[in-house]
């Protein structure tokens, strides 16, 4: 029997500064934030007056343009965001905005991940007739759905990716994609995750 190798632990050394700046904060929080770098509890207070404004994001503003024809005339618009947090959680927030709006006819579909795999595939599209939409929005995926993406445009449908993953060599053939590390890149915003690129589009909408 192969021996298992010996456990090593290495623990990181918060600067004494640090700490001592962090001092209001429960032991456990000072030393996780110090070690990461945080010298004061000014660093880790995020107020709203100090977000980003949306100009910060211009894609956000094509995004927008888009929901907001949708709106307009009224056309069904269909979420497919991603099985975990971030998708889940995106597409709560799109979906109670648009609905805050006056647009009742929102809906979303999560792909399956045994039937369907990652993000928005060109299987998903036979599920996506049977829905009464015209805008497909991808929310935390979408960045990698480039044959999916070509299909869906094929079929008459507008697509809009909200995304934050980093894009390959090929971007997929959308109407808009708003993504902070997607061409137009917006360094600014460059650490969204998906449910943050949402809710600045939102804003841009609003």
């Amino acid at each position: 029997m192969t021996a298992r190798p010996a456990v090593h632990i290495a623990r990181r050394q918060a600067p004494s500064a640090a700490l001592d700046a962090l001092a209001g904060l429960p032991p456990l929080q000072r030393r996780v934030l110090a070690g990461r770098g945080v010298a004061a509890p000014a660093e880790v207070d995020l107020p709203l007056d100090e977000l980003l404004p949306p100009a910060a994001f211009p894609a956000c503003q094509r995004a927008a343009e888009l929901l907001a024809d949708a709106l307009q005339h009224r056309q069904g618009i269909l979420l497919i965001g991603d099985y975990d947090a971030d998708g889940a959680t995106g597409i709560a927030v799109m979906l109670r905005g648009l609905r805050a709006m006056g647009h009742a006819d929102t809906g979303y579909i999560v792909p399956d991940r045994f039937r369907h795999g990652y993000g928005f595939c060109p299987e998903l599209l036979v599920e996506i007739a049977r829905r009464d939409a015209k805008l497909l929005v991808t929310i935390d995926n979408g960045m990698s759905s480039v044959e999916a993406v070509r299909a869906a445009r094929a079929q008459g449908y507008r697509v809009l990716i909200l995304d934050h993953h980093l894009p390959g060599a090929e971007l997929p053939p959308a109407d808009c994609i708003a993504n902070p590390n997607s061409p137009p890149r917006a360094p600014a915003c460059a650490s969204l995750a998906g449910v943050g690129v949402a809710f600045y589009v939102l804003l841009a909408l609003r």
